[in-house]
């Protein structure tokens, strides 16, 4: 074994310990990851979202996430897979309208009506188009898991090139949620778990709940940076992103 694969592999075991403690103080169930995000039509055309990643990419980003739904605008904004070839089956499901905070389960996904492929399916039970605020929909992933998502915003109004939405997802499988506080203000504010694997050089993003490679400081505002000159270590060594303790 290698030197790059032992640090590599003691890398992995300091970060899943390090999140998993901030997962259990935050929920009690640490399988649920929570957060709010914007979908937008970059250039044209509209962005993916990976719930893995809790992040959304473009195209030319491929290689960097495994894609489980996108944006559409053919019958006003919308999403789910049409025209991508990425994405198999019918993995969207209407929920109807209410608040996120209170869906505790969600259906199993059949790839079979009521379960759909683009949230404007009218012939199959969406009830037209576009989609709105207030709707709640569950997503089956790429990965074969489970989210929920409730649109929050169109801020170009139905026909305009983005969508905000809150979501929860099971990242380690299942049907059955806990209750958040997604929709509690700032009063109870929004927690988040989650866990992630970095490597030597690169930066991690609470915000964004991601981490990137120096080239990626465009995407994200790193909050510490993983080195391993003196063993597996992190803070702000050799990034001019960081600087003070």
């Amino acid at each position: 074994m290698n030197i790059g694969t032992v640090c590599k592999t003691h890398l992995k075991a300091l970060f899943g310990v390090f999140l998993l403690s901030l997962a259990l103080t935050t929920f009690t169930n640490a399988q649920v990851v929570t957060g709010v995000d914007t979908l937008n039509k970059v250039s044209g055309v509209w962005e993916y979202y990976d719930f893995t990643s809790s992040k959304a990419f473009t195209l030319a980003d491929t290689a960097m996430y495994t894609p489980d739904f996108w944006g559409s605008s053919n019958e006003g904004v919308n999403f789910g897979k049409e025209f991508s070839s990425l994405i198999p089956g019918k993995r969207l499901y209407l929920l109807g309208t209410g608040n996120i905070d209170t869906v505790k389960t969600v259906p199993t996904w059949t790839d079979a009506t009521p379960w759909v492929d683009t949230s404007w399916d009218f012939a199959n039970g969406t009830q037209g188009q576009p989609i709105t605020p207030g709707q709640l929909w569950v997503v089956y992933t790429s990965e074969g898991l489970y989210a929920v998502l409730q649109v929050d915003d169109l801020p170009g109004g139905n026909f305009g090139d983005s969508f905000a939405f809150k979501f929860k997802y099971m990242s380690e499988g299942g049907t059955t949620l806990v209750e958040t506080n997604l929709n509690g203000g700032v009063e109870t504010g929004e927690e988040i778990a989650g866990s992630a694997v970095n490597m030597s050089g690169n930066g991690f993003d609470f915000s964004k709940q991601s981490g990137g490679e120096l080239e990626d400081a465009g995407d994200y505002l790193p909050d510490f940076v993983f080195v391993n000159n003196e063993g597996v270590n992190f803070g702000n060594e050799g990034s001019t992103s960081l600087s003070t303790t």
